[in-house]
């Protein structure tokens, strides 16, 4: 397929879909019918030879066009690299959900969704301050006189229906234990 679609493209060279023993070499013209782009899956196609001798033979053959394109994963949050937050009244963690962070692509429909891979507090907090809940990805905030904000690295694939996975991709979240000085661009109460 070509890429970025979920189908063939017209078939410029249709002898390059045959063994050459299979239809030899005196044939004059070869058609293909349908002749335009195959989308993905298995597609009945008939070819008509032609040979020199006047002899014209047509046989229908089974192809499996396959999607080998991977889907992608890009960021969606403002803030640079990931998402910051601080807390609103009697809240204690800011929790996102996976669209919030991160938008997946790909050349073929349905669209895959993204898919928790796991969550690592990189800076001022312990494992557990990162988890998920309820189809949410959870940073606890710290104490709201931290010197530092507490930071986890949370990262995601994704797989289409033919098990293409994409790279892990990384998200950084950056959580505040009160709205900062200086807040970073995107940074908002959560």
């Amino acid at each position: 397929m070509a890429k970025g679609k979920c189908a063939t493209g017209k078939i410029s060279n249709p002898a390059a879909l045959f063994a050459a023993a299979s239809i030899g070499s005196t044939y004059t013209s070869l058609r293909l019918s349908p002749a335009s782009s195959l989308k993905q899956g298995r597609r009945k196609v008939t070819a008509t030879v032609t040979y020199a001798s006047g002899v014209t033979v047509r046989a229908t053959c089974d192809f499996d066009v396959d999607d080998e394109e991977a889907p992608t994963i890009s960021l969606v949050t403002k803030s640079v690299g990931g998402a910051c937050a601080w807390p609103r009244p009697g809240k204690a963690a800011a929790c996102f959900l996976p669209k919030e962070l991160v938008k997946v692509t790909d050349n073929c429909r349905p669209l895959p969704a993204p898919v928790f891979v796991g969550c690592e507090v990189t800076s001022n907090g312990a494992a557990s301050d990162c988890y998920r809940e309820a189809g949410k990805v959870c940073i606890k905030y710290p104490a709201a006189n931290a010197a530092e904000p507490r930071v986890a690295r949370v990262t995601f694939v994704a797989e289409d229906g033919t098990g293409n996975a994409s790279p892990e991709t990384p998200v950084i979240l950056t959580a505040y234990g009160a709205k900062p000085g200086s807040a970073a661009l995107g940074c908002r109460p959560k």
